[in-house]
């Protein structure tokens, strides 16, 4: 049990922070950002997963593993039997078609 306590807060470092921060600025997008930026933000992280195979800063936290993603890292732990393909799936396609309609909606 000790040894997992110290594996959670190895997992909590400087490199979870930024990315969590990202993911939050991210979701708020729709709120403060024009739709056409969220959109080149969409192209371009969709470039990042296919360019390195998966998030830079989940590769960072994780390793090199294109099915895991920070989501997935992390809920894991707390829902262990969480399918990491569904996962892998909401958070490269349904989740950025949900920002980008919740923007285009927000401010047509």
């Amino acid at each position: 049990m000790f040894g997992k306590l110290v594996d959670m807060k190895k997992s909590f470092g400087a490199i979870f922070w930024v990315h969590l921060a990202l993911i939050v600025v991210a979701l708020s997008s729709p709120f403060w950002l024009s739709w056409k930026f969220i959109f080149l933000g969409i192209v371009l992280l969709q470039l990042q997963w296919v360019i390195l195979d998966g998030c830079y800063l989940t590769q960072l936290e994780a390793g090199k593993d294109e099915d895991v993603t920070f989501w997935y890292l992390y809920l894991v732990k707390v829902f262990p039997k969480l399918n990491k393909r569904r996962v892998k799936v909401t958070v490269r396609y349904f989740i950025p078609i949900l920002l980008l309609v919740v923007a285009f909606l927000l401010q047509k």
